[in-house]
């Protein structure tokens, strides 16, 4: 192999880059409409709600949040002060420490997320699964998988 194939991707690599980065920006903005119609949600915003949604109290320490919800901190406190604004969530001192802020979620924020369930799951099924047969559906899980393993924890 040439310093230059080395360096350079290949045709099928620059095409598999480029489809991915067009499906990544347009299913982005697919859902964030959806979000917006049906519950005033941006997508930062219901991933927020669901992190918090899947744990029982329905609370969860900020820096857990943010690296569930694969935000920075700066940007997850600029999404819950959004949400808490909206009565979505609280803020409450962790009573343990004192120091560690928890975002909990409110019966309010509850309902929010629960409204916006159906049409992001009916956007996901319509662009991203219904397009594949069973089969392809099974190869696109296992290639997304293998390169979600690839990345080390703390390097996002």
């Amino acid at each position: 192999m040439t310093l230059d194939q080395a360096i350079r991707l290949s045709e099928q690599e620059l095409t598999t880059w480029s489809n991915l980065g067009t499906v990544y920006s347009m299913l982005t903005s697919e859902l964030n409409s959806q979000l917006r119609q049906d519950a005033r949600l941006s997508h930062a915003e219901f991933i927020v709600l669901a992190r918090l949604e899947a744990v029982d109290p329905h609370r969860l320490k900020m820096s857990g949040l943010a690296v569930s919800a694969q935000m920075t901190l700066s940007h997850l406190s600029r999404v819950a002060s959004r949400l808490e604004e909206r009565g979505l969530i609280v803020r409450t001192e962790c009573p343990e420490d004192g120091r560690s802020i928890f975002a909990v979620l409110t019966e309010q924020g509850l309902q929010t997320f629960e409204s916006a369930v159906p049409g992001y799951a009916r956007q996901l099924r319509e662009l991203v699964f219904n397009p594949l047969d069973e089969e392809t559906q099974c190869h696109f899980s296992q290639a997304v998988n293998v390169i979600a393993k690839s990345f080390k924890p703390g390097n996002g």
